[in-house]
């Protein structure tokens, strides 16, 4: 027999997306829910004796919320431990789910840190601005979409000017702007295409908590392209145009 603590909150996705308005979750929810996934995957990468946890499937649907509100990280199926220093081996098999999974894990195979660190980039912009990583496939901009002009394909709040624009309308402006502006721009830097322009998870705790913290928004950049297997034929798509629905589609690419 298995016994699981109670979590009524449901799971982050639906509390993002629901169209009912009393599930809608306030910004002072939605970022502490932010701190305490920071808080728990700083935990798995640094603090487990001789190894690194990667948990290896970021996203809201994976994200539970308790009767206080806290967040709770669940589903460790695709979990791998590796020792710290270490050079990550090469896996046969790359699993994570489109939308949220790092561009460079899916070409390199290496599985490492700072591929939980992009998916956690994902998921804060999806925390602040209420939208999932891409549109619904099947519509207009969806998994079939492909688009040269970065302005479609990159979020909108990549562009200083207007990083504040992207917070979720819902909210409608009931939020502290400096605490909007962290996330927008922590999230942006966790989920910057070159890995080594990425934050360590310490790094993404020291820049949301403090008041005074100051980080620059990161420039606009290329996007980033991967390579997929479907059957026998090979393709690319593009990093911001991946979507799945949130409990099911996984990339899965065989060696």
């Amino acid at each position: 027999m298995l016994v699981y603590e109670l979590v009524p909150g449901g799971n982050l996705d639906k509390r993002l997306h629901s169209p009912d308005p009393e599930q809608l979750l306030t910004w002072e929810e939605r970022f502490e829910i932010a701190l305490g996934l920071g808080s728990a995957l700083c935990y798995l990468h640094t603090e487990v004796e001789q190894y690194c946890v990667v948990h290896g499937d970021i996203k809201s649907s994976n994200v539970l919320i308790d009767s206080s509100g806290q967040a709770k990280l669940e589903d460790f199926g695709l979990a791998r431990l590796l020792h710290h220093g270490a050079d990550p081996r090469t896996t046969e098999v790359v699993a994570g789910t489109i939308g949220y999974i790092d561009p460079e894990f899916v070409n390199s195979r290496r599985p490492c840190a700072e591929s939980d660190v992009y998916s956690f980039g994902v998921l804060l912009l999806e925390i602040a601005s209420g939208r999932r990583p891409t549109p619904p496939a099947g519509r207009p901009g969806g998994a079939s979409a492909r688009s040269s002009d970065a302005r479609r394909t990159c979020p909108r709040y990549v562009w200083p000017e207007r990083r504040l624009d992207a917070a979720d309308v819902r909210l409608g402006g009931d939020f502290e702007e400096m605490e909007m502006e962290r996330v927008l721009v922590t999230g942006l830097w966790c989920a910057h295409p070159d890995s080594s322009q990425r934050p360590s998870m310490v790094q993404v705790m020291s820049f949301l908590r403090p008041e005074d913290a100051e980080l620059r928004v990161p420039p606009a950049h290329r996007v980033l392209e991967l390579e997929t297997s479907h059957g026998s034929t090979r393709s690319s798509l593009a990093s911001t145009t991946y979507h799945t629905p949130p409990d099911s589609g996984y990339l899965m690419t065989d060696q």
